[in-house]
Protein backbone atom coordinates (compact mmCIF):
# COMPACT_ATOMS: atom_id res chain seq x y z
CA UNK A 1 0.00 0.00 0.00
CA UNK A 2 2.82 2.52 0.82
CA UNK A 3 4.25 2.01 -3.18
CA UNK A 4 0.86 2.55 -4.29
CA UNK A 5 0.92 6.36 -2.39
CA UNK A 6 4.18 7.00 -3.33
CA UNK A 7 2.86 6.54 -7.02
CA UNK A 8 0.33 8.39 -6.98
CA UNK A 9 2.43 11.33 -5.19
CA UNK A 10 5.27 11.37 -8.38
CA UNK A 11 2.41 10.71 -10.77
CA UNK A 12 1.41 14.24 -9.31
CA UNK A 13 4.56 15.56 -9.82
CA UNK A 14 4.67 14.07 -13.14
CA UNK A 15 1.39 15.90 -14.52
CA UNK A 16 2.24 19.49 -12.74
CA UNK A 17 5.88 18.63 -14.80
CA UNK A 18 3.38 18.20 -17.74
CA UNK A 19 1.36 21.15 -17.48
CA UNK A 20 4.53 23.50 -16.76
CA UNK A 21 5.62 22.47 -20.11
CA UNK A 22 2.45 22.44 -21.61
CA UNK A 23 2.24 26.25 -20.70
CA UNK A 24 6.33 26.83 -21.69
CA UNK A 25 5.28 26.22 -24.54
CA UNK A 26 1.98 27.97 -25.04
CA UNK A 27 3.48 31.37 -23.41
CA UNK A 28 6.87 31.29 -24.04
CA UNK A 29 7.17 34.70 -22.57
CA UNK A 30 6.80 34.47 -18.65
CA UNK A 31 6.79 37.98 -17.58
CA UNK A 32 9.91 39.27 -15.81
CA UNK A 33 7.78 41.76 -13.80
CA UNK A 34 7.30 39.07 -10.27
CA UNK A 35 3.66 40.80 -9.97
CA UNK A 36 2.96 39.71 -13.09
CA UNK A 37 3.66 36.77 -12.54
CA UNK A 38 1.73 36.84 -9.18
CA UNK A 39 -1.32 38.15 -11.16
CA UNK A 40 -1.18 35.22 -13.40
CA UNK A 41 -0.39 32.87 -10.51
CA UNK A 42 -3.75 34.09 -8.70
CA UNK A 43 -5.92 34.14 -11.74
CA UNK A 44 -4.98 30.18 -12.11
CA UNK A 45 -5.89 30.03 -8.20
CA UNK A 46 -8.93 32.01 -8.72
CA UNK A 47 -10.13 29.17 -10.99
CA UNK A 48 -9.20 26.29 -8.88
CA UNK A 49 -12.27 28.65 -6.42
CA UNK A 50 -14.21 28.45 -9.24
CA UNK A 51 -14.33 24.85 -10.42
CA UNK A 52 -14.53 24.20 -6.01
CA UNK A 53 -17.52 26.08 -6.30
CA UNK A 54 -18.93 24.55 -9.17
CA UNK A 55 -18.16 21.15 -7.30
CA UNK A 56 -20.16 22.33 -4.26
CA UNK A 57 -22.76 24.25 -5.46
CA UNK A 58 -23.33 22.94 -9.41
CA UNK A 59 -22.92 19.48 -9.42
CA UNK A 60 -18.79 20.09 -10.87
CA UNK A 61 -16.41 17.44 -10.95
CA UNK A 62 -13.00 16.32 -8.67
CA UNK A 63 -11.40 15.68 -11.95
CA UNK A 64 -12.20 19.36 -12.75
CA UNK A 65 -10.75 20.85 -9.27
CA UNK A 66 -7.86 18.82 -9.97
CA UNK A 67 -7.17 20.21 -13.27
CA UNK A 68 -7.21 23.24 -11.66
CA UNK A 69 -5.02 22.34 -9.19
CA UNK A 70 -2.39 21.23 -11.32
CA UNK A 71 -2.45 24.08 -13.33
CA UNK A 72 -2.18 26.73 -10.37
CA UNK A 73 0.86 24.34 -9.09
CA UNK A 74 2.56 24.60 -12.91
CA UNK A 75 2.37 28.66 -12.51
CA UNK A 76 3.99 28.41 -9.18
CA UNK A 77 7.08 26.41 -10.16
CA UNK A 78 7.25 28.88 -13.02
CA UNK A 79 7.13 31.85 -10.63
CA UNK A 80 9.91 29.97 -8.48
CA UNK A 81 11.86 29.11 -11.56
CA UNK A 82 11.46 32.85 -12.37
CA UNK A 83 13.37 34.30 -9.14
CA UNK A 84 15.43 36.79 -9.18
CA UNK A 85 19.28 35.56 -8.65
CA UNK A 86 19.35 38.72 -6.41
CA UNK A 87 16.89 40.54 -4.82
CA UNK A 88 16.12 44.30 -5.00
CA UNK A 89 17.48 43.98 -8.40
CA UNK A 90 15.46 46.39 -10.11
CA UNK A 91 14.11 49.68 -9.33
CA UNK A 92 10.00 50.04 -8.31
CA UNK A 93 9.48 53.24 -10.37
CA UNK A 94 11.91 53.50 -13.21
CA UNK A 95 12.69 49.46 -13.37
CA UNK A 96 16.00 50.34 -14.21
CA UNK A 97 19.10 47.96 -12.76
CA UNK A 98 19.81 49.14 -9.18
CA UNK A 99 22.10 51.83 -8.64
CA UNK A 100 22.69 51.04 -4.80
CA UNK A 101 22.94 48.41 -2.32
CA UNK A 102 19.45 47.48 -2.72
CA UNK A 103 18.46 48.73 0.95
CA UNK A 104 17.54 52.14 -0.23
CA UNK A 105 16.35 54.68 -3.18
CA UNK A 106 16.93 54.01 -6.14
CA UNK A 107 20.03 56.65 -7.06
CA UNK A 108 18.97 57.73 -10.33
CA UNK A 109 15.41 58.24 -9.60
CA UNK A 110 14.91 58.39 -6.04
CA UNK A 111 12.16 55.15 -5.99
CA UNK A 112 12.92 52.22 -3.68
CA UNK A 113 15.06 49.14 -4.82
CA UNK A 114 13.00 46.29 -5.19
Amino acid sequence: MELNSELDRLQKYADIDSELIRAEKKHPNFPQDMFQQLAIMQEEAGEVTKAVLHYHYENGTLEHVREELIQTAAMCVRMLQNLPLESRSTCMMCRKPKQNDGHTCCEECGGLAF
